[in-house]
């Protein structure tokens, strides 16, 4: 499992969401995500939007 926490997250609709937790089962899965209510271990910080459809900061 791969997990990472973003200022933004951009979904497909283009609605923007603050302070998010992405994450990955595996890579044939889609990510899911949920809101960041405490700091979780192990898991990297990024203050960036990350957009959900493309997978990749923008």
């Amino acid at each position: 499992m791969r997990r990472i926490a973003v200022a933004r997250l951009r979904l497909p609709n283009g609605e923007e969401l603050k302070n998010q937790v992405v994450e990955w089962e595996d890579a044939e899965t889609p990510p899911h995500h949920y809101p960041l209510t405490q700091e979780l271990h192990s898991t990297p910080w990024y203050s960036r939007t990350f957009d959900l459809e493309t997978q990749e900061f923008v």
